[in-house]
Protein backbone atom coordinates (compact mmCIF):
# COMPACT_ATOMS: atom_id res chain seq x y z
CA UNK A 1 0.00 0.00 0.00
CA UNK A 2 1.52 3.67 -1.53
CA UNK A 3 -0.15 6.43 0.56
CA UNK A 4 -0.46 10.21 -1.20
CA UNK A 5 -1.46 13.68 -0.38
CA UNK A 6 -2.75 16.03 -2.28
CA UNK A 7 -3.92 19.51 -2.32
CA UNK A 8 -6.98 19.15 -4.73
CA UNK A 9 -10.31 21.06 -4.96
CA UNK A 10 -13.00 19.73 -5.83
CA UNK A 11 -11.13 16.40 -6.36
CA UNK A 12 -9.56 16.36 -10.44
CA UNK A 13 -6.12 14.84 -8.93
CA UNK A 14 -7.73 12.34 -7.07
CA UNK A 15 -9.87 11.27 -10.04
CA UNK A 16 -7.08 11.48 -12.35
CA UNK A 17 -5.29 9.22 -10.28
CA UNK A 18 -8.11 6.78 -9.93
CA UNK A 19 -8.50 6.49 -13.43
CA UNK A 20 -4.86 6.05 -14.04
CA UNK A 21 -4.71 3.13 -11.47
CA UNK A 22 -7.27 1.64 -13.62
CA UNK A 23 -5.45 1.52 -16.65
CA UNK A 24 -2.34 0.15 -14.99
CA UNK A 25 -4.21 -2.66 -13.60
CA UNK A 26 -5.36 -3.35 -16.98
CA UNK A 27 -2.69 -3.39 -18.11
CA UNK A 28 -1.05 -5.88 -15.68
CA UNK A 29 0.85 -3.71 -13.48
CA UNK A 30 0.11 -4.46 -9.66
CA UNK A 31 -0.39 -1.14 -7.77
CA UNK A 32 -2.20 -0.28 -4.34
CA UNK A 33 -2.30 3.59 -3.91
CA UNK A 34 -4.46 5.60 -1.28
CA UNK A 35 -5.02 8.98 -0.76
CA UNK A 36 -4.81 9.40 2.86
CA UNK A 37 -5.12 13.39 3.16
CA UNK A 38 -6.56 16.13 1.49
CA UNK A 39 -5.97 20.19 1.82
CA UNK A 40 -8.49 22.39 1.31
CA UNK A 41 -10.15 26.01 3.31
CA UNK A 42 -13.25 26.08 0.35
CA UNK A 43 -16.22 24.52 2.07
CA UNK A 44 -17.78 23.93 -1.66
CA UNK A 45 -15.00 22.11 -2.70
CA UNK A 46 -14.75 20.02 0.11
CA UNK A 47 -18.56 19.29 0.13
CA UNK A 48 -17.86 17.95 -3.39
CA UNK A 49 -14.65 15.81 -2.49
CA UNK A 50 -16.33 14.31 0.42
CA UNK A 51 -19.37 13.06 -1.63
CA UNK A 52 -16.93 11.25 -4.06
CA UNK A 53 -13.76 10.28 -1.61
CA UNK A 54 -15.72 9.12 0.95
CA UNK A 55 -12.67 7.06 2.89
CA UNK A 56 -9.99 10.21 2.34
CA UNK A 57 -9.63 12.63 5.47
CA UNK A 58 -9.68 16.38 4.34
CA UNK A 59 -7.96 18.97 6.36
CA UNK A 60 -9.35 22.40 6.55
CA UNK A 61 -6.14 24.14 7.95
CA UNK A 62 -4.71 26.77 6.15
CA UNK A 63 -0.91 25.48 4.17
CA UNK A 64 0.65 28.82 5.44
CA UNK A 65 0.14 27.21 9.32
CA UNK A 66 1.06 23.75 8.64
CA UNK A 67 4.05 22.88 10.58
CA UNK A 68 6.36 19.51 10.21
CA UNK A 69 4.19 17.05 12.33
CA UNK A 70 0.69 18.22 10.59
CA UNK A 71 2.07 16.60 7.36
CA UNK A 72 1.32 13.12 6.71
CA UNK A 73 4.31 10.50 5.98
CA UNK A 74 4.10 9.57 2.15
CA UNK A 75 4.97 8.48 -0.35
CA UNK A 76 3.09 10.80 -3.32
CA UNK A 77 2.43 14.49 -3.13
CA UNK A 78 -0.16 16.24 -5.59
CA UNK A 79 -0.22 19.63 -5.74
CA UNK A 80 -2.99 21.85 -7.58
CA UNK A 81 -2.63 25.37 -9.48
CA UNK A 82 -2.43 28.55 -7.82
CA UNK A 83 -3.09 31.68 -9.93
CA UNK A 84 -0.47 34.99 -9.67
CA UNK A 85 1.17 33.81 -12.96
CA UNK A 86 -1.46 34.27 -15.34
CA UNK A 87 -1.10 36.98 -18.94
CA UNK A 88 -4.44 38.84 -17.47
CA UNK A 89 -3.08 38.83 -13.62
CA UNK A 90 -1.30 41.35 -12.04
CA UNK A 91 1.72 38.78 -11.59
CA UNK A 92 2.73 39.51 -8.62
CA UNK A 93 4.54 35.73 -8.33
CA UNK A 94 5.92 34.84 -5.19
CA UNK A 95 4.70 38.47 -3.75
CA UNK A 96 1.15 37.04 -4.23
CA UNK A 97 -0.84 35.79 -1.37
CA UNK A 98 -1.47 33.02 -4.05
CA UNK A 99 1.31 31.70 -3.83
CA UNK A 100 2.07 31.41 -0.25
CA UNK A 101 1.05 27.39 0.13
CA UNK A 102 3.56 26.00 -2.36
CA UNK A 103 5.95 28.31 -0.82
CA UNK A 104 5.50 26.84 2.29
CA UNK A 105 5.99 23.34 1.34
CA UNK A 106 8.96 24.31 -0.13
CA UNK A 107 10.58 25.71 3.11
CA UNK A 108 8.43 22.44 4.90
CA UNK A 109 10.30 19.96 2.70
CA UNK A 110 14.05 21.39 3.94
CA UNK A 111 13.37 20.67 7.49
CA UNK A 112 11.56 16.80 7.31
CA UNK A 113 13.42 14.14 8.08
CA UNK A 114 14.87 12.39 4.81
CA UNK A 115 12.80 9.14 5.76
CA UNK A 116 9.94 11.03 5.29
CA UNK A 117 10.74 13.08 1.89
CA UNK A 118 7.91 11.90 -0.38
CA UNK A 119 8.94 9.63 -3.23
CA UNK A 120 7.22 11.50 -5.97
CA UNK A 121 5.97 14.98 -6.49
CA UNK A 122 2.91 16.29 -9.25
CA UNK A 123 2.66 19.82 -9.51
CA UNK A 124 -0.18 21.21 -12.20
CA UNK A 125 0.31 24.94 -12.32
CA UNK A 126 -1.25 27.51 -15.13
CA UNK A 127 1.08 29.03 -17.92
CA UNK A 128 3.90 31.67 -17.19
CA UNK A 129 4.82 29.70 -13.73
CA UNK A 130 8.15 28.05 -15.65
CA UNK A 131 8.94 31.58 -15.84
CA UNK A 132 8.49 32.72 -12.28
CA UNK A 133 10.64 32.92 -9.41
CA UNK A 134 8.56 30.81 -7.34
CA UNK A 135 9.12 28.12 -10.17
CA UNK A 136 13.25 28.67 -9.40
CA UNK A 137 12.47 28.35 -5.97
CA UNK A 138 11.11 24.87 -6.58
CA UNK A 139 13.37 23.86 -8.86
CA UNK A 140 16.50 24.31 -6.38
CA UNK A 141 14.37 22.82 -4.05
CA UNK A 142 14.27 19.68 -5.87
CA UNK A 143 18.26 20.23 -6.88
CA UNK A 144 18.90 20.59 -3.26
CA UNK A 145 17.21 17.55 -2.26
CA UNK A 146 18.18 15.28 -4.89
CA UNK A 147 14.73 14.78 -7.14
CA UNK A 148 15.06 14.09 -10.89
CA UNK A 149 12.21 16.26 -12.32
CA UNK A 150 10.36 16.25 -15.95
CA UNK A 151 8.52 19.58 -16.85
CA UNK A 152 5.32 19.61 -19.63
CA UNK A 153 3.72 22.13 -20.83
CA UNK A 154 0.00 20.91 -22.53
CA UNK A 155 -2.94 21.37 -23.54
CA UNK A 156 -6.19 18.95 -24.42
CA UNK A 157 -5.91 20.17 -27.54
CA UNK A 158 -3.09 17.66 -28.19
CA UNK A 159 -5.55 15.04 -27.86
CA UNK A 160 -7.85 16.63 -30.29
CA UNK A 161 -9.82 17.09 -27.11
CA UNK A 162 -12.18 20.34 -28.55
CA UNK A 163 -11.32 22.68 -25.75
CA UNK A 164 -7.63 24.81 -25.26
CA UNK A 165 -6.64 24.52 -21.48
CA UNK A 166 -2.48 25.12 -21.70
CA UNK A 167 -0.93 24.46 -18.28
CA UNK A 168 2.40 23.86 -16.82
CA UNK A 169 3.12 19.78 -15.50
CA UNK A 170 6.01 18.75 -13.50
CA UNK A 171 6.64 15.21 -11.68
CA UNK A 172 9.77 15.01 -9.50
CA UNK A 173 11.49 11.71 -8.07
CA UNK A 174 14.13 10.60 -5.76
CA UNK A 175 15.81 9.08 -8.12
CA UNK A 176 18.96 9.78 -9.49
CA UNK A 177 19.59 8.39 -12.49
CA UNK A 178 16.02 8.05 -13.83
CA UNK A 179 15.74 5.83 -16.97
CA UNK A 180 12.87 7.45 -18.95
CA UNK A 181 11.91 4.41 -21.44
CA UNK A 182 8.77 2.90 -20.39
CA UNK A 183 7.11 0.33 -22.42
CA UNK A 184 4.43 1.92 -24.17
CA UNK A 185 6.21 5.52 -24.35
CA UNK A 186 7.67 7.21 -27.19
CA UNK A 187 10.97 7.76 -25.15
CA UNK A 188 11.32 3.77 -24.74
CA UNK A 189 11.91 3.72 -28.82
CA UNK A 190 14.57 6.46 -28.73
CA UNK A 191 16.52 5.43 -25.22
CA UNK A 192 19.33 7.82 -26.06
CA UNK A 193 17.39 10.97 -26.88
CA UNK A 194 14.32 12.81 -24.95
CA UNK A 195 11.51 14.05 -26.41
CA UNK A 196 11.09 17.42 -27.66
CA UNK A 197 8.59 18.91 -24.92
CA UNK A 198 9.91 17.08 -21.91
CA UNK A 199 12.71 18.85 -19.60
CA UNK A 200 14.72 16.76 -17.62
CA UNK A 201 17.19 17.57 -15.34
CA UNK A 202 19.81 15.15 -13.61
CA UNK A 203 20.25 16.81 -10.59
CA UNK A 204 24.08 16.93 -9.83
CA UNK A 205 26.15 19.84 -10.61
CA UNK A 206 24.96 23.35 -12.50
CA UNK A 207 25.93 22.04 -15.80
CA UNK A 208 23.20 22.49 -18.53
CA UNK A 209 22.71 18.95 -19.85
CA UNK A 210 21.64 19.32 -23.70
CA UNK A 211 20.21 16.39 -25.37
CA UNK A 212 19.16 15.56 -29.22
CA UNK A 213 15.70 16.38 -29.70
CA UNK A 214 14.12 13.66 -32.29
CA UNK A 215 13.67 15.82 -35.66
CA UNK A 216 15.09 15.65 -39.15
CA UNK A 217 18.42 17.18 -38.49
CA UNK A 218 20.32 14.97 -36.24
CA UNK A 219 22.36 18.10 -34.92
CA UNK A 220 19.52 20.12 -33.75
CA UNK A 221 19.89 20.38 -29.71
CA UNK A 222 17.87 21.65 -26.70
CA UNK A 223 18.61 22.53 -23.10
CA UNK A 224 16.38 21.76 -20.77
CA UNK A 225 15.85 25.63 -19.88
CA UNK A 226 13.65 25.14 -23.31
CA UNK A 227 10.08 24.12 -22.31
CA UNK A 228 8.27 22.11 -25.52
CA UNK A 229 5.12 20.59 -25.22
CA UNK A 230 4.48 17.11 -26.26
CA UNK A 231 2.80 13.88 -24.47
CA UNK A 232 4.61 10.72 -23.21
CA UNK A 233 3.52 8.35 -25.19
CA UNK A 234 1.89 8.06 -28.97
CA UNK A 235 -1.50 9.33 -29.95
CA UNK A 236 -3.07 5.90 -30.13
CA UNK A 237 -1.89 4.75 -26.84
CA UNK A 238 -3.21 8.16 -25.21
CA UNK A 239 -6.62 7.17 -26.77
CA UNK A 240 -6.55 3.80 -24.90
CA UNK A 241 -5.72 5.13 -21.68
CA UNK A 242 -8.77 8.15 -21.59
CA UNK A 243 -12.53 7.43 -19.95
CA UNK A 244 -13.84 9.66 -22.38
CA UNK A 245 -12.48 11.42 -25.45
CA UNK A 246 -14.69 14.54 -27.08
CA UNK A 247 -13.67 15.44 -30.22
CA UNK A 248 -16.24 17.79 -31.00
CA UNK A 249 -18.80 20.40 -28.88
CA UNK A 250 -21.64 18.42 -29.49
CA UNK A 251 -19.99 15.50 -28.06
CA UNK A 252 -20.58 17.12 -24.59
CA UNK A 253 -23.75 19.26 -25.25
CA UNK A 254 -26.80 18.22 -23.41
CA UNK A 255 -30.68 20.19 -24.39
CA UNK A 256 -30.29 23.40 -21.23
CA UNK A 257 -31.95 22.56 -18.43
CA UNK A 258 -32.83 26.30 -18.34
CA UNK A 259 -33.46 29.61 -19.62
CA UNK A 260 -30.83 31.50 -18.04
CA UNK A 261 -27.98 30.40 -19.86
CA UNK A 262 -29.31 32.00 -22.78
CA UNK A 263 -30.85 34.96 -20.81
CA UNK A 264 -27.54 35.60 -19.24
CA UNK A 265 -25.67 35.78 -22.52
CA UNK A 266 -28.08 38.24 -24.60
CA UNK A 267 -27.64 40.62 -21.76
CA UNK A 268 -23.73 40.16 -22.65
CA UNK A 269 -24.43 40.38 -26.30
CA UNK A 270 -26.08 43.43 -26.14
CA UNK A 271 -23.48 45.13 -23.68
CA UNK A 272 -20.81 43.94 -26.09
CA UNK A 273 -22.64 43.64 -29.84
CA UNK A 274 -19.00 44.61 -31.68
CA UNK A 275 -16.80 42.19 -29.62
CA UNK A 276 -15.30 39.34 -31.23
CA UNK A 277 -16.53 36.45 -29.30
CA UNK A 278 -15.41 32.46 -29.63
CA UNK A 279 -18.83 31.35 -30.49
CA UNK A 280 -18.47 27.71 -31.11
CA UNK A 281 -21.35 25.00 -32.30
CA UNK A 282 -21.55 21.07 -32.41
CA UNK A 283 -18.82 21.05 -35.01
CA UNK A 284 -16.64 22.70 -33.52
CA UNK A 285 -13.06 21.44 -32.71
CA UNK A 286 -11.68 23.60 -29.86
CA UNK A 287 -12.87 26.57 -27.59
CA UNK A 288 -10.62 29.02 -25.57
CA UNK A 289 -10.25 28.45 -21.97
CA UNK A 290 -12.92 28.41 -19.36
CA UNK A 291 -11.66 30.08 -16.11
CA UNK A 292 -13.42 30.18 -12.46
CA UNK A 293 -14.62 33.45 -13.79
CA UNK A 294 -16.33 32.19 -16.89
CA UNK A 295 -19.92 34.05 -16.62
CA UNK A 296 -18.91 37.15 -14.49
CA UNK A 297 -16.03 38.17 -17.54
CA UNK A 298 -19.70 38.60 -19.69
CA UNK A 299 -18.27 35.78 -21.80
CA UNK A 300 -15.29 37.81 -24.01
CA UNK A 301 -12.57 35.89 -24.29
CA UNK A 302 -14.48 32.72 -23.46
CA UNK A 303 -17.03 30.31 -25.36
CA UNK A 304 -20.76 30.98 -26.23
CA UNK A 305 -22.67 28.14 -27.78
CA UNK A 306 -24.70 28.56 -30.75
CA UNK A 307 -26.92 26.23 -31.63
CA UNK A 308 -28.03 25.49 -35.57
CA UNK A 309 -24.91 27.05 -37.20
CA UNK A 310 -24.17 26.03 -40.36
CA UNK A 311 -20.20 26.87 -40.12
CA UNK A 312 -18.26 23.01 -40.99
CA UNK A 313 -14.99 23.26 -38.83
CA UNK A 314 -14.09 20.03 -40.00
CA UNK A 315 -11.97 21.13 -42.45
CA UNK A 316 -9.50 22.54 -40.12
CA UNK A 317 -9.16 18.79 -38.32
CA UNK A 318 -6.74 16.71 -40.24
CA UNK A 319 -4.08 19.40 -40.41
CA UNK A 320 -3.91 19.67 -36.71
CA UNK A 321 -4.10 16.14 -36.03
CA UNK A 322 -1.73 14.90 -33.05
CA UNK A 323 1.83 13.32 -33.95
CA UNK A 324 3.12 10.84 -32.60
CA UNK A 325 6.53 11.80 -33.07
CA UNK A 326 8.27 14.20 -30.77
CA UNK A 327 8.91 16.54 -33.11
CA UNK A 328 5.32 18.53 -32.70
CA UNK A 329 5.06 21.88 -33.77
CA UNK A 330 3.37 24.45 -31.21
CA UNK A 331 0.18 24.72 -33.10
CA UNK A 332 -2.10 22.64 -30.93
CA UNK A 333 -0.92 24.84 -27.78
CA UNK A 334 0.02 28.54 -28.75
CA UNK A 335 -1.26 29.06 -31.96
CA UNK A 336 -4.85 27.87 -31.15
CA UNK A 337 -6.52 30.92 -32.89
CA UNK A 338 -5.61 28.95 -35.95
CA UNK A 339 -7.45 25.44 -35.49
CA UNK A 340 -10.56 27.14 -35.85
CA UNK A 341 -10.25 30.20 -37.11
CA UNK A 342 -14.23 30.64 -38.09
CA UNK A 343 -15.60 30.55 -34.59
CA UNK A 344 -14.20 34.09 -33.48
CA UNK A 345 -17.61 36.20 -34.77
CA UNK A 346 -18.85 39.48 -34.10
CA UNK A 347 -22.35 39.75 -33.13
CA UNK A 348 -23.56 42.23 -35.23
CA UNK A 349 -22.12 39.78 -38.06
CA UNK A 350 -25.10 37.21 -37.24
CA UNK A 351 -28.94 36.95 -37.37
CA UNK A 352 -30.07 36.24 -33.72
CA UNK A 353 -33.28 35.59 -34.80
CA UNK A 354 -32.42 32.11 -36.26
CA UNK A 355 -29.80 31.52 -33.52
CA UNK A 356 -29.64 30.56 -29.96
CA UNK A 357 -26.93 31.74 -28.36
CA UNK A 358 -25.85 30.79 -24.54
CA UNK A 359 -23.54 29.69 -21.76
CA UNK A 360 -21.95 26.31 -21.39
CA UNK A 361 -23.95 24.60 -18.68
CA UNK A 362 -21.69 23.28 -15.59
CA UNK A 363 -22.69 19.67 -16.82
CA UNK A 364 -21.08 20.64 -20.25
CA UNK A 365 -17.94 21.68 -19.60
CA UNK A 366 -16.91 18.61 -16.77
CA UNK A 367 -17.77 16.65 -19.92
CA UNK A 368 -15.12 18.48 -21.87
CA UNK A 369 -12.59 18.60 -18.84
CA UNK A 370 -13.35 14.89 -18.09
CA UNK A 371 -14.80 14.68 -14.89
CA UNK A 372 -18.59 13.08 -15.11
CA UNK A 373 -21.13 15.23 -15.80
CA UNK A 374 -23.01 14.75 -12.52
CA UNK A 375 -19.82 15.48 -10.63
CA UNK A 376 -21.50 19.03 -8.78
CA UNK A 377 -25.12 17.78 -9.37
CA UNK A 378 -25.48 15.76 -5.62
CA UNK A 379 -24.66 19.46 -4.17
CA UNK A 380 -26.07 21.84 -6.59
CA UNK A 381 -29.68 20.44 -7.40
CA UNK A 382 -30.85 23.78 -9.29
CA UNK A 383 -29.75 26.50 -11.43
CA UNK A 384 -29.69 29.96 -9.91
CA UNK A 385 -27.24 32.84 -10.90
CA UNK A 386 -25.53 32.69 -7.72
CA UNK A 387 -25.41 28.70 -7.93
CA UNK A 388 -23.97 28.93 -11.16
CA UNK A 389 -21.17 31.45 -10.12
CA UNK A 390 -20.10 28.98 -7.79
CA UNK A 391 -20.35 25.77 -10.18
CA UNK A 392 -18.24 27.75 -12.77
CA UNK A 393 -15.83 28.78 -10.14
CA UNK A 394 -15.25 25.78 -8.81
CA UNK A 395 -14.64 23.89 -12.25
CA UNK A 396 -12.77 26.86 -13.80
CA UNK A 397 -9.91 25.86 -10.93
CA UNK A 398 -9.38 22.65 -11.68
CA UNK A 399 -7.90 20.62 -13.94
CA UNK A 400 -7.71 18.58 -17.80
CA UNK A 401 -8.65 14.98 -16.15
CA UNK A 402 -7.90 14.01 -19.99
CA UNK A 403 -4.02 15.46 -19.48
CA UNK A 404 -3.63 14.82 -16.19
CA UNK A 405 -4.78 10.56 -15.83
CA UNK A 406 -2.37 10.10 -18.56
CA UNK A 407 0.57 11.80 -16.95
CA UNK A 408 -0.62 10.26 -13.70
CA UNK A 409 -0.11 6.74 -15.84
CA UNK A 410 3.41 7.59 -16.77
CA UNK A 411 4.20 9.03 -13.38
CA UNK A 412 3.69 5.69 -11.75
CA UNK A 413 4.66 3.27 -14.70
CA UNK A 414 8.02 5.34 -14.45
CA UNK A 415 8.44 4.93 -10.84
CA UNK A 416 7.68 1.16 -10.70
CA UNK A 417 10.31 0.69 -13.64
CA UNK A 418 13.24 2.81 -11.37
CA UNK A 419 11.76 0.96 -8.17
CA UNK A 420 11.62 4.40 -6.87
CA UNK A 421 8.19 3.50 -4.91
CA UNK A 422 9.82 0.61 -3.07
Amino acid sequence: MLNLTSLDGIGGLHLSLKYAIEKLVEHGQAIDIKVIKAFELNENCNNIYKRHFKDTQVCTKSIESLNIDDIPKANIWLLGPCQPFTRGGAKRDSDDNRCKPLLKIIDLMYKIDVSNMPSIWFIENVVNFEQSRTHKFMIDMFNDLDYTYIQFLLSPTLLNIPNTRVRYYCMAFRCSNLVLSCKYSILSRYENFIASNILRNNCKGTKKLEYKLIINDPQNKSTYDELLCHLPYSSKFCYKLLHSHPKKIGDIIYTAKSSLFSEVANKVIERNNSFRFDIVNELSIVSTTITRSYIESAGRGEPLFMKSSNVDNTKYINEYLSCDEPSSVYKQIFDTSKLCPSRFQCINEIDLSKCNIRFLQPSEILSLMGFPSNWLSAIYKYDSLEFLKQQYSLIGNSISIHIVSILMYYMIDLACANKVLL
